[in-house]
């Protein structure tokens, strides 16, 4: 059995990429929100919600660049919900 996939397959190396993780300072500039209206929306689940890392909490950028494409395509409430759901899912 191969330990490595031949080319054109997919295997756990392939399906890995680079992650970026944002500070809350990054996600303030990111979004032009405030902290406290960004925990709004973490409280009402229309905002992806932090990991934990370590005793640190961080962001992923993908999932709040994502948020902030559905903003723009003037999504409801509820469809950020599901969005963010999805997101959270696929982690």
């Amino acid at each position: 059995m191969a330990i490595h996939p031949k080319a054109g397959e997919v295997g756990p190396s392939s399906l890995l990429a680079p992650v970026r993780l944002l500070r809350m300072t990054e996600v303030v500039w990111m979004t032009g929100f405030q902290k406290s209206y960004i925990y709004l929306r973490l409280r009402d689940k229309s905002f992806p919600p932090q990991i934990h890392v370590g005793t640190r909490v961080r962001f992923i950028h993908a999932e709040v660049v994502a948020v902030q494409h559905a903003w723009i395509q003037r999504k409801t409430r509820d469809e950020i919900r599901q969005l963010i759901a999805c997101l959270v899912a696929a982690r």
